[in-house]
C-alpha cells in the first residue's frame, strides 16, 4: 500500500494512475486534485511564478543555507513557535524538532533547507496536455482501492462534497474523516497510524495458511 500526505498524496496517486507502480491500495491524507483541467493549469501557472517562488522561500526558507549555529537556532525557533503555527499546533515538541532537523541536508560545511526551489520546480513541472495531470480527471485512471483521509480543519475541508464525489465514483473507495489541521502526520500521528494499520489489514494479501 502507498500512503501520501498533501502533495505526496498526488504523487502516489499519479504514479499509480500512470502505471509506474501497482500498489494493493492507496491512502491519500488531506491531499486531492479536485479542479477541472483548465482551472488546475491556471493555478499551476500562478504557483510557478517568480512571486510565488519568493513567497515559498520567505515562508518556509526553502533552499536556505545555514551553518551549524544557524541550524540549531532555526530548530529551536520552530519548536518554540510550534504552538502558534497553524500547521504544527498540537504536535509534540520532540516530533517538531526531529522533522525540522531532517529537513536540512548537509552540504559541505553548511546545511541546506530542503526542498530547494530548483527541486520544487523539477517535481512540480507538468504538461497540461498529458493524460496524467493534477486535476480532477486524474481519478478516472485510478483502478486500485483508494482511501482519502480528510482533515476537519485541513486544506480541503470546504470541498468535502467534491472529495465525496471522487470516493463515490467507485465502490472500492472510502472517505475517512479525522479531527485535525492539514498537517495530520505531525499533529495526530497516532490516529493516522491506526487508520493506516486498519487499511493494511484490509488490503494486505494473506501469505500462508493453517490452523
Amino acid at each position: 500500500m502507498l500512503v501520501g500526505h498533501s502533495t505526496g498524496g498526488y504523487a502516489v496517486t499519479a504514479a499509480t494512475a500512470a502505471g509506474l507502480v501497482d500498489p494493493a491500495a492507496l491512502c491519500v491524507v488531506d491531499g486531492a486534485a479536485l479542479d477541472d483541467r483548465t482551472t488546475a493549469v491556471a493555478a499551476h501557472a500562478r504557483w510557478s511564478s517568480p512571486q510565488a517562488t519568493e513567497q515559498l522561500r520567505t515562508m518556509f526558507r526553502y533552499g536556505w543555507v545555514a551553518d551549524d549555529e544557524q541550524l540549531r537556532a532555526s530548530i529551536q525557533e520552530r519548536v518554540r513557535d510550534a504552538g502558534s503555527d497553524s500547521l504544527n499546533a498540537g504536535a509534540s515538541p520532540e516530533l517538531v524538532r526531529d522533522v525540522t532537523r531532517r529537513s536540512f541536508l548537509q552540504r559541505g560545511d553548511g546545511w541546506v533547507r530542503r526542498p530547494t526551489i530548483a527541486e520544487i520546480a523539477a517535481v512540480s513541472s507538468a504538461d497540461p496536455t498529458a493524460r496524467i495531470y493534477p486535476s480532477g480527471d486524474l481519478y478516472q485512471h485510478v483502478t486500485r482501492p483508494l482511501t482519502i483521509v480528510l482533515a476537519s480543519d485541513g486544506f480541503y475541508a470546504q470541498r468535502r462534497t467534491e472529495v465525496q464525489a471522487v470516493v463515490d465514483a467507485r465502490p472500492d473507495r472510502a472517505l475517512v474523516d479525522i479531527a485535525s489541521n492539514h498537517n495530520v502526520p505531525m499533529t495526530h500521528p497516532g490516529d493516522l497510524a491506526d487508520i493506516i494499520l486498519d487499511l493494511l489489514r484490509d488490503h494486505s494479501p494473506i501469505v500462508g495458511g493453517g490452523l
